[in-house]
């Protein structure tokens, strides 16, 4: 069973080795911009940082920058599929 993402951006940050608050954070692949904002305000919560991409071009850039600890994908996307994204 999947974990809900809304609950786990809910769960109480952990402490980093200097003290400093931790938080979740979820990136939301998705290229119909009316899904993706959707999307992303539904997993706004505070401690979890919700990056949008709509393209897969731009998830990779964010990924590689960021480095969420949940992604959540559109898999028919027009510059990739989203599997293969994925697989990656």
């Amino acid at each position: 069973m999947m974990p809900d993402l809304r609950d786990a951006c809910n769960e109480r940050s952990h402490q980093g080795r200097q003290g400093a608050a931790v938080s979740k954070k979820v990136c939301v692949i998705e290229d119909d911009p009316l899904m993706l904002q959707h999307v992303g305000d539904m997993l706004t919560e505070p401690g979890c940082q919700v990056l949008l991409a709509e393209t897969v071009a731009q998830a990779h850039s964010l990924v590689r920058e960021h480095k969420p600890d949940a992604a959540v994908v559109d898999i028919l996307m027009p510059d990739k599929d989203g599997l293969n994204f994925i697989m990656e």
